[in-house]
């Protein structure tokens, strides 16, 4: 779980390539998401994955993209998504 996932984030965000991921809130429940990453940084000796993000439901994905930032450390799981990348039109 986490930092470890460091290497392949960064090439799904260089390849423009989303991802399916397994996130779990501190002291709270995992939900999935589809995530598209525009970026990756370190604060405080922390590294997060920005981008944009859709909640996976059990009947489908929630209606709107939002913009999400994920520790790294608290991500399960991923995994390529088949899902098309979504660019970053909103932020230069």
């Amino acid at each position: 779980m986490g930092i470890g996932f460091l290497g392949d984030l960064i090439k799904h965000a260089v390849n423009h390539e989303a991802i399916e991921l397994v996130y779990r809130k501190f002291g709270g429940e995992a939900n999935r998401y589809v995530f598209s990453i525009h970026c990756v940084k370190q604060f405080n000796g922390r590294w997060y994955i920005c981008g944009q993000s859709k909640i996976i439901r059990e009947k489908g994905l929630a209606d709107n993209y939002r913009h999400s930032i994920f520790p790294i450390d608290r991500i399960c799981s991923f995994k390529k998504s088949n899902r098309q990348f979504l660019e970053n039109t909103a932020v230069d």
